[in-house]
């Protein structure tokens, strides 16, 4: 799933797709010089709703997860995720041992510290998402999928030009099919543990 790809999504929803064609088709490349500021404003606006779309559901909905594998030494560890992850950490969820053992820690900022016996530790944590240009590939979020993600992008879109009632009825879509994902999530889970 690419960026322009829901870009392009979210520019149907709001009726701008012809008005911004030239960012979508690749046979229109050579006029993006002729492109007028207000078009491009229009533009970057999109995109702009994109990344706050994607950062809301980051913090507020599906933070993403990912794990890094950290050799430790024997006795207090202090590793910073940040630096080692490349990403920008939000909050680490757990340390855990190669014997499945959890680990008490602490963290400060991207920081994490912890004591440890020696040996491979699993340190889980989510993180913000990285602002998206329009050439990006989305690495997170697949399971939401284009369209609904769009929806959301369209929404920020409208309440970014102060069209409030519009903004908020495709506001109330994006949240019931967020809630939708969700439950299915949820579903899968139960039934993958037999509950």
């Amino acid at each position: 799933m690419t960026v322009i790809d829901i870009l392009r999504v979210a520019s149907e929803y709001l009726h701008l797709s012809d008005e911004l064609a030239v960012f979508f088709d690749e046979e229109l490349e050579l006029v993006k010089d002729d492109i007028s500021e207000e078009t491009q404003k229009k533009f970057d606006k999109l995109l702009l709703a994109f990344n706050n779309t994607i950062n809301e559901i980051a913090t507020t909905k599906f933070p993403p997860k990912s794990t890094f594998v950290h050799y430790s030494t024997s006795g207090q560890n202090k590793v910073k995720l940040g630096e080692e992850t490349g990403k920008e950490i939000n909050k680490v969820l757990k340390i855990y041992s190669n014997s499945r053992k959890n680990i008490v820690f602490a963290q400060v900022d991207d920081e994490v510290i912890f004591n440890s016996d020696g040996g491979y530790v699993f340190i889980v944590y989510s993180f913000l998402p990285k602002i998206y240009k329009a050439d990006d590939s989305l690495d997170i979020f697949y399971t939401l999928g284009t369209r609904l993600i769009a929806i959301g992008v369209a929404s920020e879109y409208l309440y970014l030009s102060e069209i409030y009632d519009d903004s908020e009825r495709l506001r109330r879509e994006f949240e019931e099919g967020l809630a939708m994902v969700i439950q299915e999530s949820l579903a899968i889970k139960a039934r993958r543990w037999g509950l």
